[in-house]
């Protein structure tokens, strides 16, 4: 996602220690057990992964379902032809949005869960150049257990499903000629050498990708 930049690495949150009496709380209403490697603290774990400004890391793949973390990571390598930011703007800005980075996690709260999935919302702070402002914002975390191990699924309510769809979208696209008509539409905008780039690294997408392209369909 070359509108984006080359950002990398884990978004620096600080995380602060949850009220334990609540958490037990929620745990006894929703038949969870609180050990250090609960629910509630590997959501929090995960959260300080998930890609803000940066394509996610080989770092949050133990942290995720493979069908999220593959669904993040092929999502940002989809070639980005449009010369302006385009269709895979979204991908930036799955924590704080265009400005500031991401504070103190504030709180976290378990709002449903069955044997094998948790639903819980995660409240934190964001830090406007350098400074924390008293601007909080929440995202739905979906976690899943594993083999006994919680792991994140979704988040921000449809994460992984509209990444899916957007790499469904954009090669299905390419492949029907859609995308090449956009550009030489327009040859103002976008030069000869412009669509070969774009065409040299759809080639290298699809060799790279293309297996896990063929198990969206």
């Amino acid at each position: 996602m070359s509108a984006c930049g080359n950002r990398s690495g884990q978004h620096p949150v600080q995380t602060e220690q949850p009220d334990t009496t609540v958490l037990e709380a929620q745990a006894e209403q929703y038949c969870i057990a609180l050990t250090d490697s609960t629910v509630i603290h590997a959501a929090q774990r995960a959260f300080a992964f998930i890609p803000d400004h940066a394509k996610v890391t080989a770092e949050a793949q133990p942290l995720m379902t493979e069908d999220l973390y593959n669904a993040l990571a092929v999502a940002w390598e989809v070639p980005h032809w449009e010369i302006d930011l385009g269709s895979d703007e979204f991908l930036a800005y799955f924590v704080t949005g265009q400005d500031g980075t991401v504070g103190p996690v504030k709180s976290v709260m378990v709002t449903d869960a069955a044997e094998d999935s948790c639903f819980l919302e995660l409240s934190y702070g964001i830090v406007f150049d350098g400074v924390l402002s008293d601007y909080t914002k929440s995202i739905n975390l979906v976690m899943v257990n594993e083999n006994g191990k919680w792991l994140l699924d979704n988040f921000g309510g449809d994460t992984k499903e509209q990444c899916i769809g957007f790499i469904r979208d954009e090669v299905l696209n390419w492949q029907i000629g859609n995308t090449r008509q956009h550009m030489e539409s327009d040859s103002s905008y976008y030069s000869q050498e412009h669509i070969a780039a774009v065409e040299r690294s759809y080639e290298e997408f699809l060799d790279r990708y293309g297996d896990y392209i063929d198990s969206l369909e």
